[in-house]
């Protein structure tokens, strides 16, 4: 066996199914198949093979004794066939940095699924790509599995790149292979973006703001409709960043670029919101970093729902 620190950082061998989005079941039978482990009475044991490959036995207080294998497993050869099967938007999702939720839009987006009740369904085009439809155990809720070779597919890389260009602080022109990059959100400088005044978002709104980007293509992918730098009902206060009219909300966000007159308007509306009593959200740069966990919340105790 190994020292206490290597084996409290073994993975069950559910818990290595669960990485591999598979079920426990066909885990333990491709390691019995290839002669990692073998079943003796009722217990699982590890084979030399099995303990050659990196598996170990781990005592639990509360699991007793189980076979646990490292991380770096899930690298290893014979699970090549498995990774050829189709993945949820979940797991595709991970890969890329971007959330299930906004994933999932994406390709609502391509017209290659549809949204059904609360999961999503397969369209003709995503049915063509090699998509497949499973319903959850317990409720039900269809969702899609979609083959790697999507993310080869000429309309989702431009639409990942337009994505990431979106997040990140600096011209992502360089970058040619969206699908193969991820997007870190805990990264998201806005301060030292360059001083571009034509930010083309993907529901074709030309913003001034990389951060107003960011916001625009959220809500366009989710479905929620908005207005950008609408006027407000006193005219002499200019326009507000966003406003969701289903909602009656009005949105700020706080741009890094912003200074003096534009910092000056900004406080002049958000006084104007609380003296009328009016909705209104400030979106900060931790927002930024956290709109799939923030927004829907907030939109939410508006009356709007996302997800």
């Amino acid at each position: 066996m190994g020292n206490n620190f290597q084996l409290n950082s073994l993975l069950s061998t559910s818990a290595l199914a669960k990485k591999l989005d598979l079920p426990a079941k066909t885990i333990f039978e491709l390691l019995v198949a290839k002669g990692w482990i073998e079943r003796v009475g009722d217990l699982w044991k590890l084979t030399g093979k099995g303990q050659f490959e990196g598996g170990d036995y781990v005592t639990s207080k509360k699991f007793g004794e189980y076979i646990g294998w490292p991380e770096s497993v899930i690298e290893h050869v014979i699970f090549d066939e498995l990774f050829n099967r189709p993945l949820r938007t979940r797991i595709i999702g991970q890969e890329l940095g971007i959330s299930a939720h906004r994933f999932n839009a994406l390709l609502a987006e391509l017209g290659w699924q549809k949204r059904f009740h609360r999961g999503w369904i397969l369209t003709p085009i995503g049915n063509k790509l090699g998509g497949k439809e499973h319903e959850d155990d317990e409720s039900g809720v269809p969702y899609t599995l979609w083959p790697r070779t999507i993310l080869d597919n000429g309309r989702l890389a431009p639409a990942l790149l337009a994505l990431r260009t979106s997040s990140e602080p600096n011209n992502a022109a360089t970058q040619t292979n969206a699908a193969a990059d991820t997007t870190d959100q805990q990264t998201l400088d806005f301060s030292t973006a360059p001083l571009i005044n034509d930010w083309r978002a993907m529901d074709g709104h030309k913003l001034d703001h990389r951060e107003d980007l960011l916001l625009d293509d959220w809500f366009y992918l989710m479905g929620v409709s908005h207005a950008y730098q609408r006027v407000l009902p006193d005219q002499e206060l200019g326009a507000c960043d966003f406003y969701l009219p289903a909602a009656h909300l009005y949105i700020e966000c706080w741009h890094a670029k912003d200074a003096g007159a534009a910092l000056t308007a900004k406080f002049g509306r958000l006084d104007y919101y609380k003296a009328n009593n009016l909705s209104y959200f400030e979106v900060s740069a931790d927002d930024l970093k956290n709109l799939d966990s923030v927004l829907p919340k907030t939109l939410l105790k508006h009356g709007l729902i996302v997800f």
